[in-house]
C-alpha cells in the first residue's frame, strides 16, 4: 500500500510491459528509461514470441538500456534459467517447478540485489521436486546384473547431489554392450528391477 511506495520512493523505479508486441516494446524502453530521484532502473517484460525478442535484444536494444541507464532488465515466460548479459543484468529467472522431464535441474528464482556497486544475483532453489535424466553408457558391461549395479551407483551418487529434493529421474540405457540380449529378453522385468532400484538408491525419494 502507500507506506510501501513510500519506502520505495527514491530507491528504484520499475517499469513493467506485458505486451507480445516487440516494436511495442522498444517504444516503451524509450519513453519511459529516464532517471529521477531514483538511483536504479529496474524493468520487467514477460516475453510472447521470446526468441523474437531475444534477437532484438542483442541486435538494437542493448544499446539503448545502457544509455538510459537500465540495470537490471527481468525476463519471463521462457522455464530455462538464462544469464543473456552481465552489463546490464538481464536474466531469464525460469520457472519456480519443473513440470516434466524435458524440464530438468533445479528450479526457482533469482534474488536479486541492486545496488551502486552493481548487480549481484544469486539462484535460490524453490522446486519441491526435481526432474532428471540419467544416460548410463553400458558399453563396458557384460551382464544385466552389472547394468543394473552401475545404475545403481549413478542414482545413489545423482541421489546425493540434490539432496534432500526428491527426484523424478529417466534412466537411458545406451551403447552397444554384450548384456543387450539379456535385458531385451525381459524387458518388463528389468523395467521393475530398476524402479525398485530407484526405491532403494534413493532412500524413497527417487522415483
Amino acid at each position: 500500500g502507500a507506506r510501501r511506495h513510500q519506502r520505495w520512493r527514491g530507491i528504484a523505479r520499475r517499469h513493467g510491459r506485458l505486451d507480445q508486441d516487440q516494436h511495442v516494446l522498444a517504444a516503451v524502453l524509450a519513453d519511459r528509461a529516464h532517471r529521477g530521484a531514483e538511483r536504479r532502473q529496474v524493468a520487467s517484460k514477460l516475453t510472447g514470441r521470446e526468441r523474437d525478442h531475444l534477437a532484438i535484444l542483442r541486435n538494437v536494444l542493448l544499446d539503448d538500456l545502457r544509455r538510459k541507464e537500465y540495470d537490471y532488465w527481468a525476463l519471463g515466460h521462457i522455464h530455462q534459467r538464462e544469464v543473456l548479459c552481465d552489463r546490464p543484468f538481464i536474466a531469464f529467472s525460469g520457472n519456480l517447478q519443473g513440470r516434466n522431464v524435458r524440464e530438468t535441474g533445479a528450479k526457482g528464482c533469482l534474488l536479486v540485489t541492486v545496488e551502486d556497486k552493481g548487480v549481484q544475483a544469486d539462484f535460490r532453489p524453490l522446486d519441491v521436486v526435481r526432474w532428471e535424466r540419467l544416460v548410463c553408457d553400458l558399453a563396458t558391461v557384460q551382464t544385466a546384473a552389472a547394468a543394473a549395479d552401475r545404475v545403481r551407483e549413478s542414482l545413489a551418487r545423482m541421489r546425493s547431489e540434490h539432496a534432500p529434493t526428491p527426484l523424478a529421474v529417466r534412466v537411458e540405457l545406451v551403447g552397444e554392450s554384450p548384456c543387450h540380449g539379456e535385458l531385451m529378453a525381459s524387458p518388463s522385468t528389468w523395467e521393475a528391477e530398476l524402479r525398485a532400484i530407484a526405491m532403494d538408491a534413493g532412500g524413497g525419494d527417487v522415483w
